[in-house]
């Protein structure tokens, strides 16, 4: 179990790469020539709506963790930013999306915002 933010931050963003792979592998999806395109490329190919601002400082975070051991601009540990905070959740939220997604499966859900805080219910029949 993680403790830390960019414990689960880290975790949630490997997934993201799985699914971008699985994507890549039975979608064909056109891997573009830089990392940090990734969820924009994904986003777009399935139809997830997405937001700009987010989805840079995602990319941000996660460079930033794995290439320099910072967290938002700082040690891991200290002080941070509320989008920082959500960050593990926002990329939790996409990814389950993006999981539907790639598996065949659309509808409202996968094609709603993964950033709110709300809820969404699903009928089951």
């Amino acid at each position: 179990m993680y403790e830390n933010e960019w414990e689960l931050f880290q975790a949630e963003y490997q997934i993201v790469d799985a699914v971008f792979r699985i994507a890549h592998k039975t979608h064909q999806l056109v891997d573009p020539k830089k990392h940090g395109e990734r969820i924009r490329c994904l986003c777009d190919f399935f139809g997830i709506p997405s937001d700009d601002a987010k989805v840079g400082h995602i990319v941000k975070l996660r460079n930033e963790l794995l290439h320099e051991a910072l967290w938002d601009e700082r040690m891991p540990g200290e002080a941070r930013s509320p989008d920082s905070l959500y960050a593990s959740i926002w990329l939790h939220k996409l990814t389950r999306r993006l999981l539907l997604a790639v598996l065949g499966i659309t509808g409202t859900y996968v094609q709603s915002g993964w950033w709110g805080m709300g809820q969404t219910l699903f009928a089951v029949s």
